[in-house]
């Protein structure tokens, strides 16, 4: 997992979309500007498409090489902020990968 940081927080209604490509990719999702991360995601294919039409008011993000980068991204996040976001479920693994990789954090 190469070592980057996130983009600066942003709001979803912001014109961003000059930012985001069609590339894999993980993102964080604040309901306020100073509140706790509240949802941790990824696209395997297009952080473009699965940013938009979100019920959160701000967002972190960065993209990465290759799904599985995102996939370990979304992981390591899922992990760290498991106190305070709203999704409960164990993020997916990428399709195709599924017998091939697990969660470096959990084994999962």
């Amino acid at each position: 997992m190469a070592e980057f940081r996130l983009s600066r927080l942003s709001r979803v209604d912001d014109v961003f979309w000059s930012n985001v490509d069609d590339r894999p990719g993980v993102y964080l999702f604040y309901k306020t500007i100073r509140g706790p991360v509240r949802y941790v995601g990824r696209s395997d294919t297009s952080l473009y498409n699965r940013l938009r039409n979100r019920p959160y008011k701000y967002y972190k993000y960065k993209h990465t090489a290759r799904d599985i980068d995102a996939y370990d991204w979304e992981c390591k996040y899922y992990h760290d902020f498991l106190g305070t976001i709203e999704n409960v479920n164990h993020p997916a693994k990428p399709r195709g990968l599924k017998n091939r990789i697990g969660c470096q954090f959990c084994g999962w």
